[in-house]
């Protein structure tokens, strides 16, 4: 699955941060499934949950570091960052 942002920000003429970060929590976990449902793998597959820290938008940044932590506590698994 392949998220774009594209036609959120489209009428402000550039990326809106809070935006950003707003659509990124709600498409993260449905990205996450959809990509791990297509590599035929589940948590029980994994070694660790990995994520970066920059360069990026702030926002979005913490909401993917929160998620890879939620995810990795979850799973049983050591975060990578």
């Amino acid at each position: 699955m392949v998220s774009s942002q594209t036609d959120l920000h489209s009428a402000f003429g550039g990326v809106v941060p809070e935006i950003a970060s707003r659509a990124h929590l709600e498409l993260l976990g449905p990205v996450v499934s959809e990509a791990m449902e297509r590599a035929g793998t589940g948590p029980q597959d994994l070694a660790a949950v990995a994520a970066t820290v920059g360069p990026g938008l702030v926002g979005s940044l913490i909401v993917g570091v929160g998620a890879a932590k939620a995810y990795a506590w979850s799973w049983g698994l050591r975060l990578s960052a």
